[in-house]
């Protein structure tokens, strides 16, 4: 009897530890849930509701103006709960050239804590998935958020030759922890960078690499520049938030007191080349 017992203990022991690596939507439903070209939403499986309100943002360190040959770029996706009653959370993110009308997986995912790789030809649970050749980074497990956020931490490698645009799809998902049938919210964020710089050294837009860190920020954002740089922050409504100057250092940005949100940060140089910038405050 007790043999019989421990046998069954470890057959559990074994079924829960296996299990656990298969929790994403991807790996463990087939899902293709990043609203990218030819994929679905959360809301193929979930149920929509209206309990819920958030957000989701997708960034990359450094705020690259372009997407360099065989580069490691760390990068993250935040989710945000603004309703704050959301019990758990979760995402799936994939990156696709974009040349014309294509939209095929580009570059190498390395997975963080907390998220793990779904590669549709060979998901972890077996299942046959659409898409086949796709290849994305998701949650493992539904995730539980910490004062209404959530942010994921991975790594993706460019490609040595690549043509167009890297345009990268996030698919984000608030609900209510009653599974499938519970009441859940869908939000979706899109970035686009061009591969590699069609400018040499000496072009006026050279000037305006700038970096910005952290992004997301609680407190105090850097704003960090080699030449003289303006700045205008503003709301997503267009309200002036504050506004400087950088000339050839950093600029300390404090935003401990200001509402959770997005940001738009606004530079300028003497030439009049702007950029803008997405900016997370928790």
């Amino acid at each position: 009897m007790i043999k019989y017992l421990y046998l069954l203990l470890l057959a559990t022991s074994i079924l829960l530890t296996s299990s656990s690596t298969i929790e994403g939507p991807g790996n463990y439903f087939c899902a293709n849930a990043t609203n990218a070209p030819g994929d679905g939403t959360c809301m193929n499986c979930h149920v929509e509701g209206n309990l819920f309100e958030g957000d989701i943002q997708i960034g990359i360190e450094g705020d690259p103006i372009f997407i360099e040959p065989s580069t490691t770029y760390d990068m993250y996706v935040t989710i945000n709960n603004t309703s704050e009653n959301a019990m758990s959370t979760g995402f799936q993110i994939i990156a696709l050239e974009q040349d014309g009308n294509t939209n095929s997986n580009v570059g190498t995912w390395i997975a963080g804590t907390e998220n793990e790789i779904f590669d549709t030809g060979n998901p972890l649970n077996t299942t046959s998935c659409n898409n086949s050749g796709r290849i994305y980074i998701e949650n493992i497990l539904p995730q539980s958020l910490v004062n209404n956020s959530k942010t994921w931490n991975f790594q993706w490698t460019s490609p040595e030759q690549a043509s167009g645009t890297i345009n990268f799809y996030a698919g984000g998902l608030l609900t209510n922890g009653s599974g499938l049938e519970g009441d859940s919210y869908f939000s979706n964020d899109i970035i686009d960078i061009p591969f590699s710089s069609p400018v040499s050294s000496s072009s006026p837009a050279q000037s305006l690499v700038v970096e910005t860190y952290p992004n997301p920020v609680v407190d105090i954002l850097n704003i960090k520049s080699k030449l003289e740089v303006k700045y205008e922050l503003t709301d997503q409504l267009g309200r002036l938030i504050m506004t400087g100057k950088i000339i050839g250092a950093v600029e300390t940005l404090h935003m401990g007191h200001m509402e959770k949100g997005v940001y738009i940060l606004t530079l300028t140089n003497p030439s009049g080349e702007t950029i803008s910038k997405k900016i997370l405050k928790l």
